[in-house]
């Protein structure tokens, strides 16, 4: 298990690496389409090993290597095209862990 917090939003692992979300969603940094006041499961959202909240974003890295990054998305700080939507990002290959 695991929490991470954001700014106005938080996401969980549970015990079979489910992330859920909960909270403010006005920059898709919950993965989904809607706010969320209780803890609900994020779709479409592999199984999940970590999970690192920014002011706005979210970044997780899944059970067979990913990383996955959503959410605000101004300046490249998810490491993807300029879009706030869930896409795998584009990261160094020496990068062992996001803490």
């Amino acid at each position: 298990h695991f929490i991470a917090a954001g700014g106005s939003f938080n996401m969980a692992i549970d015990e079979n690496g489910k992330l859920w979300g909960w909270g403010l969603n006005s920059l898709n940094q919950l993965g989904g389409d809607s706010e969320n006041r209780k803890p609900r499961m994020i779709p479409n959202i592999p199984q999940v090993q970590q999970v690192a909240c920014g002011g706005n974003f979210t970044i997780a890295t899944t059970v067979d290597g990913k990383y996955l990054g959503w959410g605000h998305n101004a300046v490249g700080q998810i490491g993807t095209p300029m879009t706030n939507e869930l896409r795998e990002m584009l990261v160094p290959d020496n990068i062992v862990k996001i803490s």
